[in-house]
């Protein structure tokens, strides 16, 4: 046996010929379809053994994904004496064959091909394959040549199926078609083929057989491969598959001792294919044209709740400003120290100059004589919206300094005394295709360095600034600086823009444009609720199965600590005495609220003096994070817990951050995986937080991390799988993509870490190959790991925009899928909107899940808004952060059919899932974002061997 690379195989199947080659595919090659694989398809079938012996209900969600399941289905199936899991499972399941055909006719006829099936058909019909061998059941390989060519002829033959004909390529169903034959099953079924098909088989002429995704477990076509070694000397075999050479079965390891078998580990069958497409492939109209012919729908919002007034804090453009033009080419150097050092501000495009100012002086600089300058109007030039905005930004503080008021940034504002000024922050965007002025209260300091007190004050003051208060004061700033007619001058360039402020307040505007979603309800074990805080304390979480009935929590702690230390989870254990608030009642102890009995074992690890470590000079926070996770793996293989507590307490404020290293975010790095954490400081003891809030928000993270989660949602995506995407640099300055998966109830989370580039990578997008890789990795990945409806949706989240490149690699990676979005979400942004009630501005924001649409693809939500539910507070109004307005989140659509609507509502209740922070009820970003920024944030600490983390390990 040899060892081939994935390189050296593409070059040697580019060179094949249709006498010269064999294919035999097995179900490792259908996964990335969304085929169940074989150890898939074994825990359906104990899952389904297990639920008909003990009653339990086989759609029971706390089943699916559940490791505490897993661990109980491992008992109670013993496999140690099983040849062929997969075949003696599925005829205890399903003794009778037909139901077995039926059964696989359910779960494999809807399957559509991925793009590397397409790649594979392509490859085929080129290079003139006569015959394709298969154990799989599902018809992947036929929709993909009809796909690729409607006309191909093709015929498939099994145990009930002889063509009579012979055409281009005959695929051979080894296990039998489910419309014909008796599948082979069973252990009996699989130990032979029939002599009639082998006979078939050892008929054709090949010297290459190139095997892919075959696992070798069932006897029959490994005793069918063995005759042909035998009986044909000359034939090659290839031997395919994602993993090492020792990680397969013992079988196929001793198959592969023979001198005519290769080894070849590729990086998945789809990947290999479409390499192999990408490098030799003669371009194939339906596999190129069809993806660029793929357009991006229109973002539609559905308009069916309108509950209030609103009035947006922009104004619409009513005169074009007229501007100077000349054909003339300078350097940006150049150009840009004319707009610091003289009165013009000049932007150019293409081979024109615009500006604004004096043209005697424009001329002078420049020596340009003015009979060639030409005055224009700026919204006719056929020039970049972004740069319009610009010029007109220009001519409104150029319009005010020469008025006497002072500039700083985008900010006008008039001098005073004050280090820290009043003012207005003005932005140009396009907003449902107009040009608008938007304009916000702003606190700053006009310095590119600012005090920590000074941050306190403007923090302090922003706060203060309630909706109703920022209403009238923005009114004030605008009225005495800017002026209530908003119309701007400067040596000739006139802009004006409309005096009334746009929203649906005034004759209907925009009222096609905006609507609000509701609150959506989250689910415990007997009661549905707004309010999780409320699902808890009164009713209890989730009923999970099998979990466990006590949790034991290993304490890892400095003896100086421990009283301070057990007088704080004495209250975690037992419940608080102080009085609660409105959101969170009296917590009343552990057991009580979480039905769990739970351990603190103070005594895990032997006594050490947070004096004695601090006084070693050879001590930093690396020595002292090894410390530490010394300590847990100690208390994990001793003492047998199910999670640690680490307190550090201000005697290790040290060892807590330094020189951009996090002691937490390096602990999370290094356990993750082996070891359930839980960090508890003493400035959070000591915070001015109310108790109760406190010890319920360390009590929830206990409970997710070693249980599971306590609430889901009522309602959501049940087919649709949601990724975030954030991008991080390494230790070694490594760009890294890391995206967040689980289905729409947020069961199954799994982090991948994805490495998509090197050091000298300029920016965090990804190329087309990247974007197809990270794909490709997330599909297979759900197929393996979370596998809970058939998959019908991608939706990823990112802060960044997405390219074409990225674009037409997810594409390709999720071919099949019905639709994949792709949404840009923005937390910061200058546009905001005002409540009105009978000409009154509220004191609070708009309603959380108020969305209002401003173009083709874009719209603004409330997700941080005011909530009005019967269940938080008695219906009086609530808002999360209680400071000064809020903002809403940009989301824009670069992908995907899917309505604002959909978008909307899918953000709001998974923001109200991040079970590891201090805002229960709901916060501005969803989970999606904010766990994918977490692992990036520990991938700073260093790099991590595996690619795929349980959330529970770094929440």
């Amino acid at each position: 046996m040899k060892i081939i690379t994935q390189e050296t195989l593409i070059n040697s199947l580019n060179i094949s010929r249709d006498s010269d080659m064999l294919f035999l595919l097995g179900a490792g090659c259908s996964i990335n379809s969304g085929c169940m694989a074989a150890s898939k398809l074994v825990l359906e079938f104990k899952r389904r053994l297990y639920c008909a012996k003990y009653g339990i209900h086989y759609d029971d969600t706390t089943l699916i994904n559940d490791v505490f399941f897993a661990e109980k289905l491992k008992e109670e199936f013993d496999d140690s004496s099983v040849d062929n899991p997969y075949s003696y499972y599925f005829e205890k399941c399903f003794p009778n064959s037909v139901e077995r055909n039926i059964f696989i006719k359910e779960k494999f006829e809807a399957i559509k091909p991925s793009y590397g099936y397409l790649c594979f058909a392509h490859f085929l019909i080129e290079h003139k394959v006569k015959h394709v061998l298969t154990t799989n059941f599902d018809k992947l390989i036929e929709k993909a040549i009809l796909k690729i060519n409607d006309k191909y002829n093709f015929t498939v033959t099994s145990d009930n199926l002889q063509p009579v004909l012979s055409a281009d390529i005959n695929i051979v169903k080894l296990h039998g078609d489910y419309n014909y034959d008796g599948l082979k099953n069973t252990e009996e079924e699989l130990k032979a083929l029939s002599e009639n098909l082998q006979r078939n088989i050892l008929a054709i002429n090949t010297r290459k057989i190139v095997v892919m995704g075959y696992s070798g477990q069932d006897n029959s076509v490994m005793s069918l491969l063995n005759k042909i070694v035998n009986l044909k000397p000359g034939v090659e075999i290839v031997w395919c598959n994602v993993v090492a050479l020792d990680d397969n079965n013992e079988k196929v390891k001793e198959f592969l001792r023979l001198p005519c078998c290769s080894y070849c580990q590729i990086k998945g069958f789809d990947g290999l294919f479409e390499k192999l497409y990408k490098v030799y492939g003669r371009s194939n109209i339906s596999i190129d044209k069809e993806y660029e012919n793929i357009r991006n729908d229109n973002f539609i919002l559905n308009v069916n709740h309108q509950p209030e007034e609103i009035v947006f804090n922009c104004n619409y453009l009513q005169e074009s400003p007229s501007i100077y033009r000349v054909k003339y080419a300078i350097d940006s150097v150049s150009l840009k120290k004319i707009n610091e050092e003289s009165n013009l501000y000049i932007d150019k495009y293409k081979e024109y100059m615009y500006f604004t100012g004096c043209k005697e002086e424009f001329s002078k600089i420049l020596n340009i004589p003015l009979n060639l300058i030409e005055l224009v109007d700026l919204c006719e030039q056929k020039i970049p919206l972004v740069k319009k905005c610009k010029i007109i930004k220009e001519i409104i503080k150029q319009s005010k300094k020469k008025q006497g008021y002072k500039i700083f940034k985008d900010n006008i504002y008039i001098d005073s005394d004050n280090s820290i000024k009043t003012g207005l922050h003005i932005n140009i965007e396009i907003f449902d295709g107009k040009i608008c002025l938007i304009t916000n209260v702003n606190y700053f300091v006009c310095s590119h360095e600012i005090r920590d007190v000074q941050k306190y004050e403007i923090n302090r003051l922003k706060s203060n600034l309630y909706a109703s208060k920022n209403y009238e004061l923005r009114l004030q700033l605008i009225n005495k600086i800017l002026g209530t007619d908003l119309c701007f001058e400067y040596f000739g360039s006139k802009v004006a823009f409309s005096s009334m402020s746009m929203g649906n307040k005034s004759g209907g505007l925009f009222a096609e444009h905006y609507n609000c979603s509701l609150e959506p309800a989250m689910r415990g074990e007997k009661y549905k609720s707004t309010n999780q805080i409320k699902i808890l304390t009164e009713y209890g979480p989730r009923k999970t199965l099998f979990t466990l009935d006590k949790i034991k929590v290993g304490v890892f702690c400095a003896e100086e600590n421990k009283a301070q230390l057990k007088t704080y989870l004495k209250n975690l254990i037992e419940g608080t005495s102080i009085k609660g608030s409105d959101i969170i009642p009296k917590y009343n102890g552990f057991e009580t609220t979480f039905n769990k009995r739970i351990e603190v074992i103070y005594d895990a690890l032997p006594q050490f003096y947070a004096g004695k470590i601090c006084a070693r000079e050879d001590f930093d926070i690396d020595k002292f994070a090894a410390f530490c996770v010394r300590g847990i793996e100690k208390m994990y293989n001793e003492r047998q817990i199910d999670i640690a507590l680490i307190y550090v307490g201000d005697n290790f404020k040290n060892y807590r951050t330094s020189d951009g290293k996090d002691l937490h975010d390096i602990i999370k790095l290094t356990c993750a995986n082996r070891y359930k954490t839980q960090f508890l400081e003493e400035k959070t003891i000591n915070s001015i937080d109310n108790i109760n809030k406190k010890i319920l928000n360390l009590a929830i993270g206990i409970y997710t991390k070693t249980i599971g989660m306590s609430w889901y949602p009522d309602v959501y995506s049940k087919d649709t799988l949601f990724l975030g995407i954030s991008f991080g640099v390494d230790s070694e300055g490594i760009n890294v993509g890391c995206s967040q998966m689980f289905d729409g109830a947020g069961r199954g989370m799994q982090l991948i870490i994805s490495q998509v580039s090197d050091k000298h990578r300029q920016n965090q997008y990804l190329s087309q190959e990247e974007a197809y890789d990270l794909g490709v990795k997330i599909r297979a990945t759900y197929y393996r790991t979370s596998k809970i409806n058939e998959l019908k949706r991608i939706v990823i989240h990112r802060a960044d925009p997405f390219r074409s490149e990225e674009i037409e690699g997810f594409k390709k990676a999720f071919e099949g899928i019905d639709d994949f979005a792709l949404i840009q979400i923005t937390d910061y942004t200058f546009f905001n909107s005002y409540r009105f009630s009978n000409g009154k501005c509220f004191r609070y924001p708009v309603k959380r899940g108020t969305v209002i649409k401003t173009s083709k693809d874009t719209a603004y939500v409330w997700t941080d808004g005011s909530v009005n539910n019967s269940d938080i507070l008695d219906g009086k109004t609530y808002r999360n952060n209680k400071r000064g307005m809020g903002k809403p989140l940009k989301i824009r659509k670069f992908y995907g059919k899917t309505s604002i609507n959909e978008v909307v509502d899918d953000l709001m209740y998974l923001t109200k899932m991040d079970f590891n922070s201090s805002d229960v009820i709901y916060s501005k970003l969803p989970v999606t974002l904010k766990y994918s920024k977490i692992v990036c944030d520990l991938l700073k600490q260093g790099k991590i061997e595996d690619d795929l983390i349980s959330f529970e390990f770094v929440m």
